[in-house]
C-alpha cells in the first residue's frame, strides 16, 4: 500500500480496528462530494463483509473497482489532502471535547 494511502486508511479508521465501518468512511464520501445512495455504495464497496480492510481501500482509492468515480482515481496529492482534512477535523474535534487548544502547552500563572 503506498504511504499517502496508508495514512489516508489510518486517519478514517478512528477506532483503530483495522477496518472501516460505515461512519468512518463518511468523510471519504464527503472528499470525493458523491451524495448518492451512501448506504448501498458503501455495501457494494465492502464486497459481502462488514467494512473496508487496508487492501480494499487502496483498490477503492485507486478505483480499480469502478464504483464510485466510473474509472477516476485520486492521484497522491489528493490522497494527502484527504489526510490533512481528517488529521485537521481529528484536531478540532480534540479541542471541542477539552475545550482547550490542541496545541501548544498549557500557559500556567505562577503569580511572578
Amino acid at each position: 500500500m503506498a504511504d499517502v494511502v496508508k495514512a489516508a486508511f489510518h486517519a478514517l479508521d478512528e477506532n483503530g480496528d483495522g477496518i472501516l465501518d460505515f461512519e468512518e468512511f463518511q468523510p471519504y464520501f464527503d472528499f470525493l462530494r458523491f451524495w448518492d445512495d451512501r448506504s448501498r455504495t458503501f455495501s457494494r464497496l465492502c464486497s459481502g463483509g462488514s467494512g473496508i480492510d487496508p487492501a480494499r481501500f487502496r483498490e477503492i482509492v485507486k478505483n480499480t473497482t469502478g464504483i464510485i468515480c466510473d474509472g477516476n482515481y485520486l492521484s497522491d496529492s489528493e490522497v494527502e489532502s484527504l489526510t490533512q482534512a481528517l488529521e485537521t477535523r481529528v484536531e478540532i474535534r480534540i479541542t471541542k471535547l477539552s475545550g482547550e487548544p490542541f496545541f501548544g502547552p498549557k500557559k500556567v500563572d505562577r503569580g511572578l
